[in-house]
């Protein structure tokens, strides 16, 4: 940034800003997770003349892209077969893992049912069978309780020009094309200040001997 000027700097600044202003807007929009919208930040790196938007949970990426099917694996366990299954509730307010009713970011504050929670929640399962009503728990498996592939889930692409956020080339063209008009008229003001002062007539002063 050494060889700009201050009103360049100023210029850059006024730039980048506003571009994650208006990318900000769109991917706030355009982002199905409530949790995920309220923890997007818009980061700016004026030494490199960059900016960024910013999810700081691992399983955004999931979320944007989207996955293939996937399946709950075994894990070894001496003596006997351990099986895992891929687990969900209905409402997230009654899922044990979360904190404080959200989702992780970091995958190392991933949290497993315990065995007392997931026998308790087998047990309101029944509950609500024999009430008519939908299982608070849903554990993929099949009747002799083998762990079943979830299924394929579709990508969101909010970061995407071709989702999400498929109107930001145009709106940042819109923008910063109104940003360095106004920049070149201040700078042609600016020189013709400066040629006027120049060029004024500079009267001597004169003097007069008695």
């Amino acid at each position: 940034m050494a060889e700009l000027s201050l009103k360049d700097q100023d210029f850059l600044r006024t730039i980048l800003e506003g571009l994650g202003e208006v990318a900000y807007a769109q991917a706030f929009a355009a982002i199905p997770s409530q949790q995920l919208r309220q923890a997007l930040t818009f980061e700016l790196f004026l030494d490199r003349q960059m900016g960024r938007l910013f999810l700081p949970h691992y399983w955004a990426i999931y979320y944007h892209d989207g996955t293939g099917p996937f399946k709950a694996r075994e894990t070894p366990h001496p003596g006997r077969r351990r099986v895992r299954y891929i687990v969900y509730f209905r409402n997230k307010a009654d899922d044990p893992r979360l904190i404080a009713g959200l989702y992780p970011e970091r995958f190392s504050q991933t949290r497993q049912l315990t065995k007392e929670q997931f026998y308790f929640w087998l047990n309101r399962n029944k509950l609500a069978r024999r009430q008519g009503i939908d299982a608070p728990m849903v554990v993929l498996r099949d009747k002799n309780w083998e762990p079943l592939w979830h299924r394929e889930r579709p990508g969101t692409f909010f970061f995407s020009n071709s989702g999400g956020m498929r109107s930001f080339p145009e709106a940042a063209k819109a923008f910063i094309k109104e940003q360095a008009t106004l920049h070149i008229l201040d700078s042609i003001k600016d020189i013709r200040e400066i040629k006027l002062t120049a060029t004024m007539p500079i009267k001597a002063p004169s003097l007069s001997l008695k």
